[in-house]
């Protein structure tokens, strides 16, 4: 026998003082009377009724002590538990994000997973031990193996709907582990079917004839957004490119719109036709120097067939397009300085010393000679005359051609330097710690290379004031891969960002030929009554008998 409530088994130290207050001897009371007949009368009626009168004082005693019993029982809630090998159950829910679809009936799978739980497996009669394990992104075990009813219907209201997909795979290998610690231990699957590779899952798992699965929900129509990213553009501009995707898992055309807002604020609209079970993938472009949470949602016309709403919005994370100071020394010109102005989000200074330090957000620029001390920090090197920490610069080679360049690198990109003529070029040669990445050389030099853990040194190894006229076109492209440099942009960067959450469409599922119970495991039901409920009930009753035996007691 174990308890729900063992609390209650300090009030049964209550029962002795409910005897005491009926057998305590009563006090008797002085009574004046006028003429002794009334005695005569007054004693007649007490020895005629005072057997009577203890017969219903000690049964009235017994019903205070049946009620008092009956209460602290159902509060103590006893489950006869079973001296013989108890079988357990490991549960797993799903709690993904087809399971928030609203069924017919207004009720959502997740509900009706909990449900279903609640009526078959986390009541007073069943006598299994359950573990409780839900699939939303990875496996979780939410409550431990216990047979405490309430713990586990606890456990069951705790498990929240989500917006992520459905890890059924793994949460199955975690199911089997808990399942290999106990003896004869079985596996209940409730879920809608709606994951990948959700046919030959469930038919591989419930072929060795302990698994159960328990399909929630049938075949509902849906629209959604299956798809959402977002990358900033390589260009080193303030530009960002929005991928949006729309899904139609209905049986009818429809036109919708799907509304792009940056930390709320609305930047475009998609429009979409879509026709039945059609995808549509746009790209959007738009410009922004801010950054923040980029979101979609989608407008749907009111008859549209929507079961589940949470792929009604999508969510990323747009980069900031950070702000850059570029301090400029030494032999530098007009043109020079106008380029890296006209870059967005650029600050162009002109120093007369360099700075002992340098901020995240600044790019020193030195043009001919450097000094012999540099602080630590992102610096561009123009037409060097002399090194720095990873290089030496020696005799200049005079007017050259570019031989070799790799056109995918950062500092490349969108630039062709065959046939210009350079001025102003020298050897180069790097220190022992220099680790180099060269972009362009000729046969006797390096053209434009960067140096450093970090690539925190970029280098061009040529006079940006002398030479063809067209290099100097080709200047704001270089300067501004230069920058996209300095604030951490490269390839890898410009790729797509994956969007936080959009949820799954299709909320069909071909899990047609697998029933409830269809390995033949077979579950408890809750089919005996809830007896100390009743006791409960009963115990009111006799309450109120009681009650109105005092009241007969009274008036005699």
């Amino acid at each position: 026998m174990i308890f729900a409530n063992s609390v209650a088994l300090w009030f049964v130290a209550l029962l002795p003082v409910v005897a005491l207050a009926y057998l305590v001897k009563r006090k008797l009371r002085e009574r004046r009377v006028t003429a002794m007949f009334l005695w005569e009368e007054a004693l007649e009626r007490r020895l005629t009724s005072s057997r009577s009168f203890r017969v219903r004082n000690i049964f009235a005693l017994l019903l205070a002590l049946a009620i008092t019993t009956a209460l602290l029982a159902a509060w103590a809630d006893p489950t006869k538990k079973s001296a013989e090998n108890v079988a357990s159950l490991v549960v797993v829910i799903d709690n993904s994000r087809s399971m928030n679809a609203v069924e017919n009936d207004g009720e959502t799978r997740l509900e009706a997973a909990k449900d279903f739980l609640r009526k078959t497996i986390f009541n007073k009669s069943s006598s299994a031990q359950a573990l409780l394990l839900t699939t939303a992104g990875a496996e979780k075990v939410a409550c431990g193996f216990t047979d405490d009813f309430r713990s586990l219907d606890a456990c069951v209201d705790a498990v929240e709907a989500t917006d992520l997909p459905c890890a059924m795979t793994q949460t199955l290998e975690t199911a089997r582990f808990f399942q290999k610690t106990r003896d004869d231990a079985k596996i209940l699957i409730v879920s809608d079917g709606c994951f990948e590779n959700a046919e030959a899952i469930v038919k591989a798992a419930v072929s060795g004839g302990d698994v159960v699965f328990e399909k929630i929900g049938g075949k509902l129509e849906n629209v959604g957004i299956v798809g959402f990213e977002a990358r900033r553009s390589p260009t080193g501009d303030a530009l960002f490119e929005t991928m949006i995707e729309a899904a139609n898992f209905t049986s009818t055309s429809l036109s919708c719109e799907a509304e792009i807002t940056l930390d709320g604020s609305i930047v475009d609209i998609a429009p979409f036709q879509l026709a039945p079970n059609e995808r549509i993938r746009k790209f959007l472009k738009n410009e922004s120097t801010l950054g923040g949470e980029l979101a979609a949602r989608l407008i749907l016309p009111d008859v549209a067939a929507n079961a589940l709403l949470n792929d009604d919005t999508a969510q990323t994370l747009l980069p900031e397009f950070p702000a850059i100071t570029v301090l400029i020394y030494g032999n530098y010109d007009r043109f020079m300085r106008s380029a890296f102005a006209s870059q967005p989000n650029v600050e162009a200074l002109e120093i007369a010393d360099i700075p002992e330090t340098l901020a995240a957000n600044e790019l020193l620029v030195i043009c001919g000679d450097a000094p012999e001390t540099l602080p630590q920090g992102k610096i561009a090197f123009v037409n060097p005359t002399s090194g720095g920490d990873y290089f030496t610069v020696g005799e200049e080679i005079g007017e050259t051609f570019a031989e070799s360049e790799m056109l995918d690198g950062p500092l490349t990109r969108f630039l062709n330097f065959r046939d210009v003529p350079l001025q102003g070029v020298r050897t180069i040669e790097f220190t022992a710690n220099a680790k180099p990445t060269v972009w362009v050389k000729t046969p006797e030099a390096p053209l434009l290379f960067t140096c450093g853990d970090t690539a925190s040194h970029v280098v061009l190894n040529f006079s940006c004031s002398e030479g063809a006229l067209p290099l100097r076109a080709l200047f704001p492209i270089l300067f501004a891969n230069a920058i996209g440099v300095a604030r951490g942009e490269n390839s890898e960067d410009a790729r797509l960002v994956a969007s936080v959450s959009s949820a799954e469409s299709n909320l069909t599922t071909n899990i047609n030929d697998v029933k409830a119970n269809g390995s033949g495991v077979e579950i408890d039901a809750a089919t005996q009554p809830r007896f100390w409920r009743a006791f409960a009930l009963a115990a009111l009753a006799l309450a109120l008998f009681e009650f109105y035996g005092y009241c007969r007691r009274f008036v005699d």
